[in-house]
């Protein structure tokens, strides 16, 4: 299929989504090698997903990405598509062809369109777009928000109602669906953007008007919205940065207009008056302000921390006290230890974390760990080890085996190489014999283990994942071990379409080691083994169509 074609099959908001992925950098690596494109793309419920697209002659074949989105194509393949045929990344074979290619784009005639149009005529042209098309209006409306006159009489009045009408257009039988609330705040994020722009102009007076109105307006918002995807996080993030920006630029009394908004119930019931307290933490400059700000967070039942960053800046006759009295609270006592090492006063690190963990600290268990690191860095490398054994022979994790490593000698190493097999076990222990290059202990241990590791998607993608770090003799044997148990994850779940597109996505990657045949030739026979289960026969043969394109 031609790259405009699968764009154009493509729902607009999940280019738009793709494209975000490219402004934001969240596309983490990006690989082109034969013609299958491999990356990594951040993801928003897992730290990153896989992603493939096959390549052949300008023509995308074949997709994969290891999210959970049901739809055809997601925003994550997408991304990758439009980074592959950016012209930066293209192969120098692809380059000539397109050298070539008489014919323009749609991109570089709608750009040699737009430098002839007259004002009039692209004001006709926008007029008509935001005439019958929402995306629009509010992106007119978010982008350009200085131009209009909703009618009210001050900057606030004006841009609450720009607010509500963004809100309003997104909002049915007074609720904010999920896909609705993500798509309101990418508008809301454009017009963030413009009260940053502002800022830059100087006209702050403005863009503190944008930056009240988002914040209330969203806060407002909350309770009828599906806030799953996270969106409350970011705006509330992104506008409290247009807050910081205000106050460090001289409106030091947007500070008082946060406090006084903090203390609404609205704020109080989603925590977002800890992220203000945090915030403005962070931009104080007075004793002025730092007394207003720590008359507020004493009123916060878990502001101790803030507080301690307050005192340490502006009262520090004040801030050891404060510590010593309240070492029990272990965000207190792990914010000091932190700035202790910061500065590398290790002496004094260790005497402090020694007496957080003869008090009545929970989680011991962290301060221990920091323990470990503080003698490291003092050079008392055995007792560090003797830490992190005690720790790994109770609980076996393959972090404290990478610090013991750091630590031990080449013979303490071997022993507790040893050790580690015993221990770890499934996914950790493949890992640790693959980092450690015993490849064919890695492959006995999948045979062993093969059942376990079939049952689960997620730990079957993962060791499908470690096949590129083998040698290619043995990847090829542990994809067929891999294919031959992939079917155990269709018995152990409650069968749904989802799990039967998690099915095909797990074993695509096996088609690199063991070819499109055999992969074709194993789902038939999982087709012929579940007859009645239609869902499973129509992902299958959705699959097999599109491999065979």
């Amino acid at each position: 299929m031609k790259v405009n074609a699968f764009l154009k099959e493509v729902p607009s908001q999940i280019i738009e989504r793709a494209k975000d992925i490219l402004n934001k950098d969240d596309l983490l690596s990006f690989k082109v090698k034969d013609g299958i494109v491999k990356a990594t793309v951040k993801g928003n419920y897992a730290p990153f997903y896989k992603v493939e697209v096959e390549l052949k002659d300008q023509e995308i074949i074949d997709w994969y990405c290891s999210c959970p989105y049901n739809g055809s194509v997601c925003k994550h393949v997408v991304a990758v598509v439009l980074k592959a045929f950016n012209d930066d990344f293209l192969s120098t074979e692809a380059k000539k062809a397109t050298k070539k290619r008489k014919r323009k784009t749609k991109a570089e005639l709608a750009e040699e369109i737009l430098e002839k149009l007259s004002c009039e005529e692209l004001r006709e042209f926008v007029r008509e777009g935001i005439r019958y098309s929402k995306e629009w209006r509010n992106a007119l409306l978010a982008r350009f928000a200085f131009y209009a006159d909703p009618g009210g009489k001050t900057l606030e009045a004006k841009y609450n109602a720009i607010f509500r009408h963004l809100v309003s257009s997104y909002k049915k039988h007074g609720f904010i669906d999920y896909y609705a609330t993500m798509e309101l705040e990418r508008e809301v994020g454009k017009l963030l953007l413009t009260a940053g722009k502002l800022i830059n102009a100087g006209k702050l007076e403005e863009a503190c008007a944008i930056a009240k109105s988002v914040l209330s307006g969203w806060v407002k918002n909350l309770q009828n919205m599906d806030d799953s995807a996270g969106s409350t996080g970011n705006v509330v993030s992104e506008v409290l940065e247009i807050f910081k920006l205000l106050y460090s630029g001289g409106k030091k009394e947007v500070m008082d207009y946060l406090l006084k908004e903090g203390k609404k119930k609205d704020y109080r019931d989603f925590d977002i008056h800890y992220e203000i307290a945090d915030s403005m933490a962070e931009v104080i400059d007075s004793q002025e302000a730092a007394k207003k700000l720590l008359a507020f967070v004493d009123n916060l039942k878990y502001g101790e921390t803030i507080k301690a960053k307050i005192l340490l800046k502006f009262f520090p006759e004040k801030y050891e006290e404060f510590v010593n009295a309240n070492i029990t609270d272990f965000s207190l006592a792990d914010f000091h230890l932190e700035e202790l090492i910061k500065r590398e006063d290790y002496k004094e690190a260790l005497k402090f974390v020694e007496r957080v963990l003869s008090s009545k600290t929970p989680n011991k268990f962290h301060f221990f760990t920091k323990k470990a690191f503080i003698l490291e860095k003092l050079g008392r490398k055995k007792e560090a080890l003797k830490i992190y054994y005690s720790f790994f022979t109770t609980a076996p994790s393959l972090n404290f085996l990478w610090d013991m490593k750091k630590l031990a000698s080449p013979d303490e190493w071997e022993k507790l190489k040893r050790e580690a097999k015993n221990l770890l076990k499934g996914q950790e222990l493949l890992t640790f014999l693959l980092k450690e290059g015993d490849f064919s202990a890695w492959l006995d241990t999948l045979k062993k283990e093969k059942e376990r590791v079939g049952k689960f998607p997620d730990t079957f993608l993962n060791v499908v994942g470690m096949l590129e770090e083998l040698p290619h003799e043995i990847a090829k044997e542990a994809a067929k071990t891999l294919l031959e148990v992939s079917h155990l994850m269709l018995e152990t779940y409650n069968p749904n379409r989802r799990l039967y597109r998690e099915f095909i996505r797990s074993i695509y990657p096996l088609k690199d080691y063991l070819g499109k045949e055999t992969i074709k030739a194993h789902l038939e026979e999982v087709i012929q083994t579940y007859p009645t289960r239609h869902a499973l026969k129509d992902e299958i043969q959705k699959y097999l169509s599109k491999i065979d394109r």
